[in-house]
């Protein structure tokens, strides 16, 4: 991903810690190819940024979408 990617992200998670109600809850669920340490990495950033709850699952193969679950 690269930095222009990356700042629409944090813009658009930032939307969401910000404008969602009080009474409501966010959750995000952040895939990457286990392959793709630097997507895996970029998930723990944005999990260590922001309130509510980021979860990480590691797809094995991207093409037949095998979850592995953290």
């Amino acid at each position: 991903m690269n930095t222009s990617s990356s700042k629409c992200f944090v813009d658009m998670l930032k939307m969401l810690e910000e404008g969602h109600p009080s009474n409501t809850s966010v959750s995000v669920v952040w895939y990457y190819d286990v392959e793709d340490e630097d997507m895996e990495d970029t998930g723990e950033d944005f999990k260590n940024m922001f309130s509510f709850d980021v979860e990480l699952r590691g797809i094995d193969d991207i093409q037949d979408n095998s979850i592995r679950e953290e």
